[in-house]
């Protein structure tokens, strides 16, 4: 449904058509394999901290940005090697302090998923690493935010998407991609 600003009513959505659908380029929506190496490869050179560990994620796990920022410490079952996806984040302000957790796309997005080993070291090291910053700091950082959230700021708060996005889009510019589509979607709909 789409708002208009003035009246607050509620349209829908034009549906395209199957003409439509056929037109589109499929390909604009993910990367083949030697784009995702290049991708991953240029995550590993340049990426900024977690930006590794959070597109790996992405592209090994099929997970959508919003579910890997809304990630949390309990979610991780390492024990078994899997992942309880079960929540999403939202934020109308993309202000950190401001975010929702709220049900994934549909209830067939709620899922527990086997994930290779090699990311669940990733993400334990992730972890490791947050629990020791929180004992450190939680009580010198006013307003620390304490919600384990796997990839989160120095004060506590959740990542959002738009982060996803801009780190993405950053680290594109550093390789020969040349995709019209710069979504932060592309690593997980490339699983």
């Amino acid at each position: 449904m789409k708002k208009t600003q003035s009246l607050m009513l509620l349209y829908p959505k034009k549906r395209k058509t199957v003409e439509e659908i056929k037109q589109e380029n499929i390909e604009e929506t993910y990367f083949d394999r030697d784009e995702l190496e290049e991708f991953l490869t240029a995550t590993i050179k340049y990426g900024l901290k977690y930006d590794k560990e959070r597109f790996f994620a992405m592209a090994f796990i099929g997970l959508r940005p919003g579910e890997l920022c809304a990630l949390q410490k309990k979610d991780l079952l390492f024990e078994n090697d899997e992942i309880d996806i079960n929540k999403t984040i939202y934020s109308e302000t993309n202000s950190i302090t401001g975010y929702e957790l709220t049900p994934p796309k549909t209830y067939g997005s709620i899922r527990v998923i086997p994930v290779e080993r090699f990311i669940m070291d990733m993400l334990k090291k992730v972890v490791h690493d947050n629990d020791k910053h929180k004992m450190k700091y939680r009580k010198l950082i006013p307003d620390y935010h304490d919600k384990d959230f796997v990839f989160a700021h120095e004060n506590g708060y959740p990542f959002l998407t738009i982060t996803m996005r801009n780190r993405m889009r950053r680290i594109l510019k550093k390789t020969n991609i040349k995709k019209e589509c710069l979504s932060a979607y592309v690593p997980a709909y490339t699983y």
